[in-house]
């Protein structure tokens, strides 16, 4: 969690009870249907596409995924209990990687000079020279 996340959620503590805070509003405790009606007119007011709750979950292994984030913390974030459940879900915004790799691959190569060998034998150290 982010260091400015932590110090919002730092200073909701009233007594060592940490209190809810549902867009914006403080709470004791949430009910779901507190959550939903907050959500439905949150996204109402901003004229904005409603998604599922749940979605939310999946937008931000996205971001993490387009911040090149290592899957290992992004499994663990999601709460996975291993790499490969979170690469069964996710891997389909991957679909650069192979690309990306080659390509950075590319970069550590230099192209290659090559040369004829129709020399005589005894013209190949003139020929090494030159290099």
């Amino acid at each position: 969690m982010s260091s400015h996340i932590m110090r919002l959620l730092s200073q909701l503590r009233d007594d060592e009870k940490m209190r809810y805070v549902v867009f914006g509003e403080f709470y004791d405790h949430v009910s779901t249907t507190t959550l939903d009606r907050k959500y439905e007119q949150y996204v109402k007011a901003a004229g904005v596409k409603k998604i599922r709750l749940h979605d939310f979950r999946h937008s931000h292994a996205s971001y993490l995924i387009n911040k090149n984030i290592m899957v290992s913390v992004i499994a663990q974030r999601l709460g996975h209990s291993d790499v490969a459940t979170t690469l069964n879900t996710y891997s389909h915004l991957y679909p650069t990687t192979e690309k990306e790799a080659v390509l950075k691959m590319e970069d550590d190569f230099t192209p290659a000079q090559v040369f004829q060998f129709d020399a005589k034998p005894r013209m190949l150290p003139q020929l090494l020279k030159s290099l």
